[in-house]
C-alpha cells in the first residue's frame, strides 16, 4: 500500500515539476519579473501544501498508515 502511494506521489510531483518548468521557461523569456514572483509563490505553495497535509492528517499520523495518509493528501493537492 505504501509503495503504491509513494509511486503516485512521485508521478504527481514529476507532472507538477514539468508544468512549472514550462511556465517558468515562458516567463523567463517574456516576463522575468513574473518568473521571480511565480518561483516565490510556488515555494510558498509547497510549504503550505506540506503544512496543510500535516494538519489534515494530524490524528492519523501516528498510526501505522500515517505516512500513507500524508502521501494521499500531498498527491491530491
Amino acid at each position: 500500500m505504501l509503495t503504491c502511494r509513494q509511486a503516485e506521489r512521485s508521478t504527481s510531483e514529476k507532472l507538477l515539476n514539468l508544468l512549472v518548468e514550462q511556465l517558468r521557461r515562458g516567463y523567463q523569456m517574456d516576463e522575468p519579473r513574473l518568473d521571480d514572483l511565480f518561483a516565490d509563490s510556488q515555494m510558498k505553495w509547497l510549504a503550505f501544501r506540506d503544512a496543510e497535509c500535516k494538519v489534515q492528517t494530524y490524528y492519523s499520523a501516528s498510526g501505522s498508515g500515517g505516512e500513507a495518509y500524508i502521501l494521499d493528501c500531498v498527491t491530491a493537492m
